[in-house]
């Protein structure tokens, strides 16, 4: 997600080609609130280094 300096939503992605989901707006207001909340529950993971079934460590909030 990018965000704009007023906080409002900008971009989905870097790639223009992918378009949000989502049966309505509200839905996708609330995915989005949702991975915003877990990006401070989860310790920052190289994408290179993700596996299947690895743990991931969480934070202290």
């Amino acid at each position: 997600m990018y965000l704009d300096e007023d906080g409002r939503l900008e971009a989905w992605t870097a790639s223009g080609r992918i378009a949000p989901s989502g049966d309505s707006v509200e839905e996708l207001l609330a995915d989005l609130n949702h991975m915003r909340e877990d990006i401070d529950r989860w310790a920052p993971v190289e994408f290179g280094s993700l596996v299947v079934g690895m743990a991931l460590t969480r934070t202290e909030i």
